[in-house]
């Protein structure tokens, strides 16, 4: 990580309501492998490299570009990418 870059930091970066963040924060998804991984241990990979921001529309749009991500690689198991948002942010 780069100086002055925290994670808490990232976290609030990816969580932003800007295009260009949320493509970032999706290429950032594309170095982690979710495929074949239950959603729960992708959750924790995920969120082992940055801190969630607390405000609750970054947490949900974080959960939401996740989801997305984690249904392309994994989607015969659920039937829409809405079903792994809602899992995915109940657990958090």
């Amino acid at each position: 990580m780069t100086e002055g870059v925290s994670k808490k930091n990232m976290g609030r970066f990816f969580g932003e309501n800007i295009e260009k963040n949320k493509e970032i924060f999706c290429k950032f998804c594309g170095f982690l492998d979710f495929k074949d991984v239950e959603i729960d241990e992708a959750l924790r990979l995920l969120l082992s490299r940055f801190r969630l921001p607390g405000e609750s529309q970054q947490i949900e749009r974080i959960v939401d570009t996740f989801s997305k991500i984690y249904y392309e690689e994994n989607s015969k198991i659920f039937s829409s990418y809405e079903v792994g948002f809602m899992l995915s942010y109940s657990i958090i």
